[in-house]
């Protein structure tokens, strides 16, 4: 049985708009939420080079004199709450 109300716009592009349309509703609600939209670089795990400098930094902090005092302090800040071990 066909669409009651056929989409005027090939499938490809009634999805992109709706996709947008979704997008933009969501937007909305968050900002009436006060909330901002905000885009974020981070370094890629899945690159060999990134995981290396990665573990050489983290034994380099390891090896530090100061280290087991500075993770207490860190640890000292988080607020488990209800979270499982």
């Amino acid at each position: 049985m066909r669409n009651a109300c056929p989409s005027p716009l090939p499938a490809k592009a009634a999805c992109r708009f709706l996709r947008r349309d979704r997008s933009r509703r969501l937007r909305i609600r968050m900002q009436s939420l006060g909330m901002r939209r905000i885009s974020l670089w981070i370094p890629d795990a899945s690159c060999a080079a990134i995981r290396a400098e990665a573990r050489r930094e983290s034994q380099l902090l390891a090896a530090m004199p100061e280290e087991a005092r500075t993770m207490d302090f860190l640890e000292s800040l988080v607020d488990a709450g209800d979270w499982e071990e």
